[in-house]
């Protein structure tokens, strides 16, 4: 990349004759977490380096093997049994009198994902106003992609916490004691939660809906879950 630099030499040259240096810029290295080139872009957000390998999509196996395995960079997955859709572009729709939640429209598909994938980190959700639920989020995949999606299917990493060390945490069917236990979490283990659904219909339970790192959906109660427990 270059940049045109004009100087005027002199008076014996009349004022509309310029003379043209070329003068280089610095190129972008699109994995070194700098900004090279001055335009306030990094790496893979620089338009530069979109035909750079190591911005270019990975499209590996996830699987929960995976997850477990590469656990300590991931902050969120999304786990669905139906395809779910990362979106480029987002747009907001305000509220109206009759319908004061306004919406999202979702835009400019990039690529479809099935069964589970995993989240390298995540941005500030969009909610509904009035408390309302999370209409969108944008993130940030292990394959490089970054979109907004719905977040119906997304669950964000937490932490077991206030399980005696002797002891585990159950994973119910439902949202309630008395349901079936379908799997158990150890003392500090991780886990998914899904930000939207915190209690069962009625909002009269301490429950949230949960995955845990073998890919098996349940409900756990809020105060054994890190930053859900106050």
């Amino acid at each position: 990349m270059y940049v045109l630099l004009s100087l005027m030499i002199g008076c014996e040259r009349s004022p509309d004759k310029e003379d043209v240096v070329e003068v280089p810029v610095a190129k972008e290295d699109c994995s070194d977490k700098k900004d090279n080139d001055g335009d306030q872009k990094i790496d893979c957000e620089d338009s530069d380096c979109q035909s750079s390998k190591a911005c270019a999509p990975i499209d590996e196996k996830i699987d929960w093997a995976y997850i477990r395995k590469n656990i300590a960079s991931i902050e969120g997955v999304i786990a669905c049994s139906h395809d779910v859709i990362l979106y480029k572009d987002l747009k907001e729709i305000e509220g109206t009198e009759s319908d004061p939640m306004g919406d999202v429209e979702f835009l400019n598909p990039i690529h479809t994902y099935k069964g589970v994938a995993a989240v390298k980190s995540q941005g500030i959700p969009i909610m509904a106003p009035y408390h309302g639920p999370m209409m969108a989020v944008e993130v940030e995949l292990t394959d490089r992609r970054k979109g907004w999606i719905d977040p119906t299917c997304y669950y964000t990493k937490s932490q077991v916490v206030n399980v005696r060390s002797d002891d585990v945490l159950n994973v119910r069917a439902k949202s309630t004691y008395r349901s079936k236990k379908l799997s158990t979490i150890p003392p500090n283990g991780s886990l998914f939660y899904h930000f939207s659904s915190s209690s069962d219909v009625g909002g009269m339970s301490n429950f949230i809906s949960i995955v845990t790192l073998d890919g098996i959906k349940g409900y756990v109660n809020m105060k054994y879950v890190k930053d859900l427990d106050n």
